[in-house]
């Protein structure tokens, strides 16, 4: 595991903690982030937060290539990833840089706080759209923390 996604998962456990069951999730039971809908084998209980970094790191990090994103880049979209789903984090910061006419291979240190916001933007919006107000607080607080 690399020291760039030690910095990024620690920002994830600042938003992901303990054990929760709340019926109005749609993920069901849920302890560090991990949840049992997409995780039906794991037991969440007793699920261990080292246990949760390294599903994080062999399931999210490593086969969606957050390694090779600018630093504050990855940590973002990895952290919405955990949230809304990895695909659908890395989809829509595509559409961020597209619409700044830049492509995924070009994000830099320089553009990052340019594509960063447009995709803060995207994801608000995805937010907004969606039939959970209850939790919209929360997730914009993240967003934007």
């Amino acid at each position: 595991m690399t020291d760039k996604f030690e910095r990024a998962v620690a920002v994830v456990f600042v938003h992901e903690g303990g054990y929760i069951n709340n019926p109005r999730d749609p993920g069901g039971e849920t302890k560090w982030g991990i949840t049992k809908r997409w995780h039906p084998t794991v037991d969440i209980k007793k699920l261990t937060r080292e246990e949760a970094r390294n599903i994080y790191y062999t399931e999210y990090w490593e086969p969606n290539g957050f390694e090779f994103l600018p630093e504050m880049m990855a940590t973002k979209v990895f952290d919405i990833g955990v949230n809304i789903g990895c695909n659908r984090a890395l989809h829509i910061l595509a559409r961020a840089a597209s619409e700044n006419n830049i492509g995924i291979a070009e994000l830099n240190e320089e553009n990052s706080s340019l594509i960063l916001a447009m995709f803060q933007k995207l994801v608000e919006e995805y937010y907004r759209s969606l039939e959970h107000p209850a939790f919209l607080k929360g997730w914009l607080r993240r967003l934007y923390s």
